[in-house]
This record gives C-alpha cells, structure tokens and sequence, in this order.
C-alpha cells in the first residue's frame, strides 16, 4: 500500500481504483514522511450543530471486510460508468445523442411533481398569486383610464388641443 518511506496514499490493492484507507495502511502510514493522514474522525462539530449522522465515527471507523468490499465494488462501478459518460461526452463526432441517465431521472422526478414536490398550493401562495397577478391588471387600468379621462375633460374644455402632426 503505502511503502516504506514514501507519503501515504490510498490502498489501491483490490484494482478497482477505489481509494480506500485499509486499518493495516492507515498504522503504517500514520508515521511516514509525506503528508499527513487524516481520517473523518479528526471531525469536530461546530458549536451550534450537532454532528450528521454520516459522520459518526461506528459508521465509518469500524468497517468489516464485506462492507469494505462492497464500498469498493460501488465505487469501482461508479468510476466504470463515469469513464464510460465521459469517453462518450468527449467523443469528437458522436453517432448518436448521449444520455446521462442521472439527468433523466432528475428531470422526471422535477417535473412530476409528486416525486419531488415544488410548489404546494396554500392561502401564502394564493394571496402572493393574486397580488402579483390580479391587482398589477386593475393598478394600470385604473392609471391609464384616470389619465385618458382627464385628458378627454380637457379637450373638451378647450384647455388641451388633440395632437396634430401638421401645427
């Protein structure tokens, strides 16, 4: 894993590409010249949260080998599939249109709004409805409808004459 002598790096012995710290490299490594290992139990909460569940330290600390092996199996599948959107992606004349499959589910779950709901109608959502959308129409009406009045008054009483291009 790590070597005798170099920085610690990740272990990478199970060919997936994984990165993950086995407990035999983290002792060996701990002492080594290089840079220095830190592991999320190095996490201290901040003073007015409290500590996520994803970081208690019985999660991630204390990992059987099976649970070991089936993280490295999902990131090794993760990192397959990563490489394989990406060679797509870069491809410099695609046959075909590519599709992320995350995007997809994404878009589909924002756009049924029983999947991910984004708007709830309540009386908040209708009042701020009515007045952005009703009482704007009347505002206006009720300007331009005052102003033509007063202008038609003072035609009429030959304060104001009709614009004319001619005079």
């Amino acid at each position: 894993c790590c070597g005798a002598g170099t920085a610690h790096t990740p272990c990478d012995s199970d060919g997936a590409g994984a990165g993950i710290a086995h407990a035999a490299c983290d002792s060996e490594g701990a002492g080594k010249v290089g840079l220095p290992l830190t592991t999320m139990a190095d996490y201290r909460a901040a003073p007015l949260a409290s500590r996520p569940s994803t970081l208690d330290p019985a999660e991630y600390v204390q990992l059987n080998a099976e649970q070991r092996r089936a993280q490295g199996e999902r990131l090794a599948i993760r990192a397959r599939l990563k490489l394989q959107y990406l060679r797509q992606l870069n491809q410099p004349d695609p046959a075909h249109l590519i599709e992320d499959p995350a995007l997809s589910r994404w878009v589909y779950a924002r756009t049924l709004n029983h999947i991910y709901p984004n708007f709830r109608p309540s009386p908040k959502t209708s009042l701020l409805g009515f007045a952005c959308g009703v009482l704007p129409l009347f505002f206006w009406y009720y300007i331009f409808k005052t102003d033509r009045d007063h202008k038609e008054k003072m035609i009429k009483e030959g304060m104001e004459r009709p614009f004319s291009l001619s005079s």
